[in-house]
């Protein structure tokens, strides 16, 4: 079962069940696509602490973000930021973004891509920098956020998570290296198309574009 992890209860909730019957459920369970009441049905729900800390606002969800939509505190946690990470996109126009997409900003795809800054940090001394900057040099980028090494890798690693045939098929040296390189091994047999299955078809004419990129 897939954990979920919250901050703290609220100044006002004597709940030690996270996400518990107030607005941050309702809007996970809309950012995840599950109907109301469906989140701790699917999903193990914790807190990282037991009770309402006191910090100003009185909210358990009011940890500072940074500005960011999560961060990896370098010693094995990650922080999601659920109220800025966005729902998945219905209509492609403005936006674009969708669980098992190369631009994914909904919460899995910020936890995939904070993810590889984890493994990214624990594997730091087997990974060769040389020959990952050499894959960087020779192949397309995954996404337009790529401003070093570590981000390429999470990037990468976000989509070897939610869509590992999407990175498969449209960046091979990508793939490559963390299978054969780093001996890392998906946790989908899906094929691409799958995984977006119910993404608008836009998506799916991108991802073949994209593909045809990296080529």
């Amino acid at each position: 079962m897939i954990l979920i992890v919250g901050q703290a209860p609220s100044r006002s909730s004597d709940s030690p069940l996270a996400f518990s019957g107030g607005p941050n459920q309702r809007k996970l369970e809309e950012l995840l696509g599950l109907s109301a009441g469906e989140l701790h049905l699917r999903f193990r729900c914790v807190n990282l602490l037991s009770s309402w800390p006191g910090w100003r606002g009185g909210d358990g969800g009011s940890l500072p973000s940074r500005g960011l939509y999560g961060w990896y505190d370098g010693r094995g946690r990650i922080v999601v930021d659920v109220k800025r990470a966005r729902a998945p996109t219905k209509k492609p126009g403005f936006s674009w973004t969708y669980p098992g997409y190369k631009a994914d900003l909904t919460p899995l795809g910020v936890a995939a891509h904070e993810a590889g800054h984890h493994v990214y940090s624990q594997m730091y001394r087997r990974i060769d920098k040389r020959a990952w900057r050499d894959v960087l040099k020779r192949e397309a980028p995954c996404t337009r956020y790529e401003p070093n090494m570590s981000e390429a890798f999470a990037e990468a690693f976000k989509l070897f998570l939610t869509n590992p045939d999407l990175l498969r098929v449209g960046r091979p040296l990508r793939w490559e290296f963390f299978t054969k390189r780093l001996k890392l091994k998906p946790v989908r047999d899906l094929s691409w198309r799958a995984v977006l299955r119910r993404a608008h078809p836009k998506f799916i004419a991108a991802a073949e574009s994209w593909i045809a990129r990296g080529r």
